[in-house]
């Protein structure tokens, strides 16, 4: 049976239906073109702001060694050679004392020096430039077609020296570089040599001496063509070491001469793995010098120090060269490790083959042949550092090194985490790491003055203390140390030292006062001189550095300034008893005795206070026979020195304050041990002021002088409160009602000292007022204008020209319009002819 479909007819669109499509086109074209053009009339135009800048560049040197391919140079100068970016010309300079650098050079009166072009078009300029100044050269091309035509040269009219020292990069720790330079020679003169270097970087001058030159070969004779040359380093310090390389025509180091013509080209810097330095230095065939920034391969193998078993017993080292023959040190027959011949230390190990439960580890616990000891000294080194290399032979996950910092408290040892270094895992591809699985470790100890303290150093495989019997997981693998270096080392080099993953920072000092003044308790000791405080300056009366202002030294009539007539010092750690019952770990204390009537103290640092402001200054004071404390706040920069002075005490306190607890501080002038605490008390004017203290021993002015000695400690400042000024016309409260006072949390001090107290403090009390004229607070406040709030405006923009607006509008319209009419009329024709 079939089925019948339907045929549905589509019928066309009605007249009426598509004339009204037309004209809803017709609409939004209008609609879409009105838009645009409204768009583009109301537009602001895109301003870029002046930045001052000239848009002009030259470019910069993306390379480590920078502009090492001599890309860079002066492209205004007209002539051959042109100046190299980034390089700059040196030649010898005579020692003067300790110091011996270089000189740079400015003029062309015995070389010629700068950036070159050896393209063959480029020569005949090049050529001719050279020839006019004197130097006659060959072309002597590239050592690589596929690279830039530009080349570095000197030319000497003279036999001198030159060299170019290039700009600083680091080396990081713990990581060896090659250099390679290349050189061309063939123009030197017969007897002439060139010579390469990589010298320690000095931002102020560079150094010429022998210690600071890393790697160098001074021996570069004149040979065809080019050929490359490398200067291999390795920096074992723990921070990275900013150095410079150098290369020149003669020696600028040595004052050798040379002449003839040096082509330098493609200086280019290269981390690689310390075994491929360690086989440089191995190959006799190497005339170049190579370089360790560091001092392992400056120590004599009897300044090391021994380790032993953690029970005692005497552990048996092996030496580098054994290592180089043990499977672990192998990949494929071929052996790596990061040290040379050179390196005079040994190497120990211990092993567990994972069914050990007992501890197994190493210890260091004597430094030539004594305990380890870090305690303070009046010598300049009395800091330690310790240093070793571990490398952890990992059999499971479990072979881990836990290397242990402990010191001797009550007959135990304890750890200092903060000087340890846990779960240490070296890296197990000896052949792709740099180190060759490697890792330096430095612990840098700084003494207290409060004790002496023994510490050892406890290297274990796994867990320090063993494991359980029924534990399951135990060590697996190989811990290997190289004998420890142990040093004495200055407060400078503990402060200069880096810290960070394999470097650590031992503070043994307990806890020091915060004071808020620099260094108020006198616990930081200078770098230099362990005698001294730091961020305290020493100063006889009367000298500007005291005030300041710039009008210079006083001449005061009978002061005495000679470093014989004065003694000042820190006595550390309670050294002979006169330190205060209250007092920090370290017991430090400032001592300035006078051997003369003198006067003479020190000053702390710039301390910055804030205006409407209430401070008071302390410091607790002990003098011995009839010295008085003479203790200041004085303003940096005031008109007149006297006005310098903000606050003073000049006197011994004969009573304390009535109601010492306002102040929140001590109630009783007695602080124990014959010391008593001193306050100024500042109340700030309208503006913020900078001062610094002043503790002498005779007056700051020169005025009294006095003989004997004073000593101070605990310098402090305690912020009290603030004030505001009331400025309403219409009260009729005096000036002093107008100010009130708010007090910082614990103290309440202003609002409650009456001016009878105020008078009864200043007379022969440890406590000494210092507040601006209120009248005068009052009355500027009183005067100043009452700011009105001004509206905020937005920038004007560019004007709408609003003629243009409207004729673009009333143009769109009517061209609408016109086409919906010719539509309709179109339509509408149509329609009739059909009918």
């Amino acid at each position: 049976m079939s089925k019948t479909s339907k045929k549905v007819v589509k019928q066309p669109l009605s007249p009426t239906t598509v004339r009204t499509i037309y004209i809803t086109v017709i609409c939004l074209v209008m609609a879409v073109i009105l838009a645009v053009s409204l768009a583009l009339v109301l537009k602001q135009p895109t301003t870029t702001p002046d930045d001052g800048s000239d848009g002009g560049s030259s470019g910069t040197s993306t390379l480590y060694i920078k502009n090492g391919d001599f890309a860079y140079f002066d492209d205004e100068s007209d002539t051959f050679p042109k100046s190299a970016d980034n390089w700059t010309t040196y030649t010898y300079k005579a020692p003067d004392g300790d110091t011996h650098g270089f000189t740079e050079i400015t003029d062309s009166e015995k070389v010629i020096s700068g950036v070159i072009d050896t393209d063959d078009e480029a020569w005949t300029s090049v050529s001719a430039d050279l020839a006019s100044q004197g130097i006659t050269a060959t072309n002597p091309g590239i050592h690589d077609e596929d690279l830039d035509t530009n080349i570095y040269m000197f030319g000497t009219k003279h036999a001198t020296n030159a060299s170019i020292f290039s700009s600083s990069f680091s080396i990081g720790s713990q990581t060896s570089a090659k250099i390679t330079i290349w050189l061309n020679t063939s123009l030197l003169g017969d007897t002439s040599k060139a010579t390469i270097a990589v010298q320690k970087y000095s931002s102020s001058n560079l150094s010429a001496k022998d210690d600071d030159r890393y790697a160098y070969s001074f021996e570069i004779e004149k040979a065809e063509g080019w050929k490359a040359y490398e200067l291999y380093l390795f920096n074992r310090e723990t921070g990275s070491r900013s150095v410079v390389v150098s290369v020149g025509i003669g020696n600028c180091y040595t004052n050798d001469l040379a002449d003839g013509v040096l082509f330098i080209d493609d200086i280019t810097y290269e981390t690689v793995s310390a075994n491929e330095y360690r086989k440089f230095v191995a190959n006799t065939e190497n005339t170049t010098n190579y370089g360790i920034i560091g001092e392992d391969d400056e120590i004599a193998a009897s300044e090391y120090s021994e380790l032993v078993n953690y029970d005692g017993t005497t552990a048996t080292p092996i030496t580098l060269e054994d290592y180089l023959s043990l499977e672990n040190a192998k990949v494929e027959g071929e052996a790596y490790s990061p040290f040379t011949l050179n390196d005079h230390f040994s190497i120990y190990r211990v092993s567990n083959d994972g069914t050990n439960k007992n501890t197994v580890a190493l210890m260091l616990d004597k430094w030539n042949g004594n305990n380890i000891v870090v305690k303070s000294s009046d010598d300049l080194k009395d800091h330690l550092h310790i240093s070793f290399w571990v490398r952890v032979d990992q059999n499971n996950v479990t072979a881990q090194a836990n290397i242990m910092l402990q010191s001797l408290k009550d007959g135990k040892w304890e750890d200092l985490n903060n000087g340890s270094f846990t779960s240490v895992v070296t890296s197990q591809e000896i052949d792709t790491d740099n180190n060759c699985g490697w890792t330096k470790y430095d612990i840098y100890l700084k003494p207290t003055s409060a004790s002496e303290t023994t510490v050892r150093v406890v290297l274990a495989l796994g867990n320090v203390n063993g494991y359980s019997s029924e534990g399951k997981y135990t060590p697996n693998g190989t811990l290997f140390v190289t004998s420890p270096y142990v040093e004495a080392i200055s407060a400078s080099d503990y402060s200069s030292a880096s810290s960070g993953t394999y470097a650590k920072k031992v503070s043994l000092v307990g806890s020091t006062a915060s004071t808020t003044v620099n260094n108020g308790s006198f616990s930081n000791i200078s770098t230099s001189n362990p005698l001294q405080p730091t961020s305290w300056i020493p100063v006889f009366a009367g000298y500007n550095v005291i005030y300041k202002d710039g009008k210079g030294n006083d001449t005061i009539d009978g002061l005495v300034t000679t470093q014989e007539a004065v003694e000042g010092i820190v006595e550390r750690n309670n050294v002979n008893g006169n330190a205060p019952y209250y007092d920090d770990s370290e017991q430090n204390i400032l001592k300035i005795t006078n051997n003369t009537a003198t006067a003479f103290g020190y000053l702390s640092n710039d301390i910055t206070l804030s205006a409407k402001t209430v401070y008071a200054f302390s410091v607790l004071v002990k003098t011995e026979g009839d010295a008085n404390p003479y203790f200041y706040v004085v303003k940096n920069g005031a008109d007149t020195r006297v006005n310098a002075v903000v606050g003073k005490i000049e006197t011994k306190a004969g009573a304390t304050v009535a109601d010492d607890e306002k102040f929140g501080l001590t109630s009783s002038a007695e602080e124990g041990n014959g010391w008593a605490r001193y306050y100024i008390v500042i109340a700030t004017g309208e503006e913020n002021m900078t001062v610094r203290v002043a503790l002498f021993n005779g007056s700051i002015d020169g005025r009294v002088k006095q003989q004997g000695t004073v000593y101070y400690d605990y310098v402090a400042m305690n912020t009290l409160g603030t004030y505001t000024v009331d400025t309403d016309k219409e009260s009729e409260k005096t000036d002093r009602e107008r100010i009130t006072f708010t007090a910082s949390e614990g103290y309440t001090v202003f609002e409650e000292l009456t001016d009878a107290e105020f008078t009864a403090l200043a007379e022969n009390s440890n406590v000494a007022i210092s507040q601006p004229d209120w009248t005068t607070i009052v009355e500027n406040a009183m005067a100043e204008p009452v700011e009105e709030e001004t509206p905020e405006t937005t920038p004007e923009g560019n004007k709408v020209d609003v003629a243009l607006l409207l004729s673009v509008i009333s143009s769109v319209a009517l061209v609408c319009a016109l086409l919906i009419v010719i539509v309709v009329k179109v339509f509408k024709k149509r329609n009739n002819s059909i009918q």
